[in-house]
């Protein structure tokens, strides 16, 4: 004779209601802590040696149970492709089931990687590109208005020697020392750049020059002084170019140097163009190069 099964007591609607209040609330109270720990910038700083030794413990028991449920998971996997090439009896269904379980697990886990992925790089995109554009275009105005201060400064400095009486008597009695000596009143001035005194397009007074004049002509377009400002290289040195009329033949021609590697720093961050003319020397040696052209204003 069987023996009957025993019955189970049946829980009263009120402990039903009980158990179901307090897995509600274990259920929020774990989805407060894991909104808590991701929302938050909550610092992880053990402050002693056994705070420590917990976290540590807590990483491994972390990574264990993964091992242990890979395992379990490769093992159920192996087991049903055994049962279904034996043909055991329900092995379809399980596989399905399994298989079901794995969708819903990992179908969730890259939708939202590939959400997050898109949603960044738009975000990122549309976050710092907009900053680094504007960064870049008070850069271009800075550099600009650097270019505009020094080309100012070169020209109201050949400008000021132009005007002098020094320079004015030199010029009509053909005498030009007393140039040589208002070069050397501006030498402070002129900020470690040179000076040079044409009549006719020839030098009459030079003061600070790398070169004579002679290998200086060809690199130095003064016929466009008076267009745009114009830049010029020499040994590694770059110049911005100044001029000013004395009389109806002479002309005060000052460079003025400008930061080591300015022009190169522009190109080379976008934000001009390359310089449009260049000039070798004809001896073909690499420290007598020098190139000259418009001055590269920033757009």
């Amino acid at each position: 004779m069987v023996a009957p099964r025993p019955i189970r007591p049946e829980l009263k609607p009120s402990s039903r209601k009980g158990v179901i209040v307090l897995l509600t609330l274990c259920i929020l109270l774990l989805f407060g802590v894991l909104l808590a720990l991701t929302s938050f910038d909550l610092p992880l700083n053990p402050d002693t040696n056994q705070q420590l030794l917990t976290f540590a413990s807590l990483s491994a028991l972390i990574f264990v149970l993964f091992l242990a449920l890979t395992f379990v998971l490769v093992r159920n996997v192996l087991k049903l492709f055994a049962e279904r090439r034996l043909g055991v009896l329900g092995s379809k269904f399980r596989t399905r089931l399994v298989v079901a379980s794995l969708l819903l697990s990992f179908l969730p886990v890259i939708g939202m990687f590939f959400f997050a992925y898109v949603l960044m790089n738009r975000s990122i995109d549309k976050w710092f590109s907009t900053p680094v554009e504007e960064v870049r275009r008070d850069t271009a105005t800075m550099a600009s208005l650097l270019s505009q201060y020094a080309a100012q400064n070169a020209r109201a400095e050949a400008k000021s020697i132009a005007d002098s009486a020094e320079t004015q008597r030199a010029f009509e009695g053909r005498n030009f020392s007393g140039v040589v000596e208002e070069f050397r009143h501006h030498e402070a001035t002129l900020q470690g750049g040179f000076a040079v005194a044409l009549d006719n397009g020839d030098a009459e007074a030079s003061f600070g020059a790398p070169v004579p004049w002679s290998s200086l002509r060809a690199k130095i377009p003064t016929g466009k002084l008076s267009e745009s400002p114009q830049s010029f290289t020499w040994s590694q040195t770059e110049y911005i170019l100044g001029s000013a009329a004395v009389g109806s033949h002479g002309l005060i021609l000052v460079a003025m140097p400008l930061p080591k590697n300015f022009s190169g720093s522009l190109v080379r961050h976008h934000l001009v163009g390359p310089v449009s003319f260049q000039a070798r020397d004809p001896s073909g040696s690499g420290a007598g190069r020098g190139h000259a052209g418009n001055f590269p204003w920033p757009a």
